[in-house]
């Protein structure tokens, strides 16, 4: 039924239209009704402000006795379905002798004469919650109620409030002395909102009709036949025709919207042409590229993979296809790092061990302009080769080339770590310096490569008896040093003195070597810096040498 573009057009244009003219008559309608209501209870008001002054006036004049027939006289009133004045307890006033017998007794003579016939009529319970917020808070409440009929009932509970002058009758801590209770029906008033409700709906009705007659000629003969041509022109560029042209019609809106589709189809055309190139230009790169790329959609499934992805990982298209991204790598460390990359946000960088080769990847989420994750992607390339060079680079920046020793910069690095230490936690670090005795005749007699040789095996014979939380270094020449955590000037001095004895042991080639040791400690009251500490052991060692070599001094 709807599928001519003017009847949709006719019934949308339509559907607001009448929801609007409801909206505005259902507007007015309760705009109506709620001062129809408000009218009815500004004249209730002013009924129950009257009747409160005649009965003020009654009272203040020394008439309460009359109260009854004045109550009575207003209960006759047009419209009242009710009116009687209560006592605070919901009781009808006047009917008794209660409040007489109080007066009298009170005054000391019969001021006024008790009633012949009394009765007790409750008009509200003492519990009716109405009742009990008129005299609460002294404030008019109102309500509604229902008859068996089914009319509405409406009621307005008016508070009597006590002033100075009822203080010659009624006990003066009472600040509600009674309520006054008016009730009328509201039929009229239902009928006459009923009568402008039916009114309304009329008026709505022929509204509806004149405007879907005045939209339905427009529709069909102004802006249909421009709206099919351009509808159906947008349909074959939708389906790839890129060449339509529309004509541009008379009217100024449907003109500006035909002038925009021509220029955006025209930029739409050359862009796409634009695309095409592009496309065959990244299809070239990606093909001919060193590094591999793998690219994925939002669901995980592989859909694209370069040839240099495939002889990396060893598998063809269909392969890594089938395996879905979540296996591309054998390494326990990948899916892990995929679940890192799951925001665009996060962009990851890592080396995985793929096949006996290390592989650097690069790992990032792909998302649209809305921000909705569309793909993953992964750049990979082997670098096998540059890590073993790097940690080649790596060990020569910070071992010594001769003995395999930590060098002199590896030495700095962690005694000034050690020395910072000790002195923020006061626990000890020793330093020991040591170097080969007469190490220039070996040299001299036996030439360069017989120095060589000795320092290799002394190397060797002091790390074989060094601690392994212990750092040895080669300290320059034939001076060695070794750094000794934790350790207490003590301790470092029977360790020194069991690594000078392994030394001595030593034969290289038949020669003896012979060692002499300084041994300092930190913290010292006379250590405040590192170059302190290192001129302390140096101290200890040349007080060694004096002493004969071949023995161990540490600082005093």
């Amino acid at each position: 039924m709807f599928k001519r573009i003017d009847r949709k057009i006719f019934a949308v244009i339509g559907l607001f239209v009448t929801l609007g003219l409801v909206a505005l008559v259902l507007f007015y309608s309760e705009r109506e009704e709620r001062n129809i209501l408000a009218q009815n209870k500004r004249t209730l008001l002013n009924v129950l402000d009257t009747a409160h002054q005649g009965l003020r006036t009654l009272m203040l004049s020394g008439y309460g006795d009359t109260g009854q027939l004045y109550v009575e006289s207003l209960e006759s009133m047009e419209g009242l379905a009710d009116f009687r004045v209560m006592r605070p307890d919901g009781s009808q006033a006047f009917l008794d002798n209660q409040r007489i017998t109080q007066v009298n007794q009170k005054a000391g003579f019969e001021q006024f004469y008790p009633r012949e016939r009394e009765s007790n009529q409750e008009v509200l319970p003492a519990t009716h919650s109405a009742l009990q917020q008129a005299v609460t808070q002294g404030e008019i409440v109102e309500y509604y109620d229902a008859t068996l009929s089914g009319d509405r009932l409406y009621t307005l509970l008016y508070p009597v409030k006590q002033e100075p002058a009822c203080g010659k009758c009624h006990i003066p801590s009472q600040s509600v002395l009674g309520v006054i209770k008016l009730t009328t029906s509201l039929k009229q008033v239902d009928d006459e909102i009923a009568a402008s409700r039916n009114l309304a709906l009329v008026v709505l009705c022929l509204s509806v009709l004149l405007v879907m007659s005045i939209i339905g000629v427009f529709v069909r003969r102004a802006l249909v036949p421009p709206i099919r041509r351009l509808t159906k022109a947008m349909e074959q560029a939708a389906a790839g025709d890129l060449s339509q042209r529309v004509a541009v019609p008379k009217q100024l809106e449907l003109r500006n919207i035909a002038d925009s589709f021509n220029t955006k189809i025209a930029e739409l055309e050359a862009t796409y042409l634009g695309l095409h190139q592009e496309r065959n230009k990244l299809s070239t790169i990606i093909l001919g590229a060193q590094e591999g790329m793998i690219a994925s959609d939002a669901a995980g499934q592989v859909v694209l993979v370069n040839p240099a992805a495939e002889k990396l990982l060893g598998r063809n298209f269909a392969r890594l296809v089938s395996d879905g991204m979540e296996s591309i790598f054998n390494d326990p460390k990948w899916p892990q790092l995929l679940g890192r990359a799951s925001t665009p946000d996060s962009p990851v960088v890592a080396q995985l061990l793929q096949q006996g080769k290390t592989l650097q990847i690069q790992l990032a989420s792909i998302a649209n302009e809305q921000g909705k994750l569309i793909g993953t992607a992964v750049l990979m390339r082997d670098i096998t080769q540059e890590q073993a060079l790097r940690n080649q680079l790596e060990h020569q920046s910070r071992t010594d080339a001769l003995t395999g020793l930590y060098n002199r910069r590896f030495f700095d690095l962690n005694l000034e770590a050690e020395f910072r230490l000790a002195q923020r936690y006061h626990q000890p670090v020793s330093l020991v310096l040591f170097d080969i005795d007469h190490f220039k005749r070996f040299n001299d007699e036996h030439g360069h490569d017989q120095g060589d040789r000795v320092l290799q095996q002394v190397a060797e014979r002091v790390k074989e008896a060094v601690r392994s939380v212990d750092i040895l270094c080669r300290y320059g020449g034939e001076e060695f040093v070794i750094i000794m955590p934790g350790t207490s000037i003590e301790l470092s001095r029977e360790l020194t003195e069991r690594i000078r004895l392994a030394v001595e042991a030593l034969r290289v080639d038949g020669l003896q070597v012979t060692c002499s040791f300084g041994v300092a400690v930190a913290p010292h009251p006379a250590i405040a810096t590192l170059d302190q500490l290192l001129k302390a052991a140096d101290a200890a060692m040349y007080r060694a040498k004096e002493a004969g070599r071949n023995c161990v001094r540490s600082m005093p």
